[in-house]
């Protein structure tokens, strides 16, 4: 039964997409079907950073300076022999680090890898630390916050 409020499934006509660039029947031109008249755009794909032949601006600029590892960026590596200097059940930051001219200027994080082993009982706080280089500061006694 045919009742208005289906009438406009049931009668609706299935459209297919118009297919460009494929002659005079297709219903959307023929000759320059949608690129407009004459021109570089129309007779093929112009790359972006193409500048009408002019030397490109990737060209034009220096190569800029310098190879970053990404991995440890931002990351000043130091070994835990470094902290034998502090004395024994002091609390060390990475403040103290750059006091004492340790790691450079301006460092935030510091990784703290295995060297020669530590004597003394520090509180570490704020570092990273390697898998070897956090238990051998454990054992000697010292803790890491």
């Amino acid at each position: 039964m045919i009742n208005l409020n289906n009438l406009a499934r049931i009668m609706a006509r299935k459209r297919g997409k118009k297919r460009v660039g494929r002659g005079q029947g297709s219903g959307k031109g023929s000759h320059t079907t949608g690129r407009g008249a004459k021109g570089q755009k129309v007779r093929g794909k112009v790359s972006l950073h193409f500048e009408g032949g002019q030397l490109p601006i990737t060209k034009r600029l220096p190569h800029q300076k310098g190879f970053k590892k990404k991995r440890l960026r931002g990351y000043q590596m130091l070994k835990l022999s470094a902290f034998n200097i502090f004395e024994n059940g002091q609390k060390v930051v990475v403040k103290d680090l750059i006091d004492r001219k340790l790691v450079e200027k301006g460092t935030r994080r510091v990784k703290i890898v295995r060297g020669e082993p530590l004597g003394k009982k520090l509180i570490f706080h704020g570092f990273t630390f390697t898998r070897n280089a956090g238990k051998e500061a454990v054992e000697t006694g010292g803790t890491i916050e």
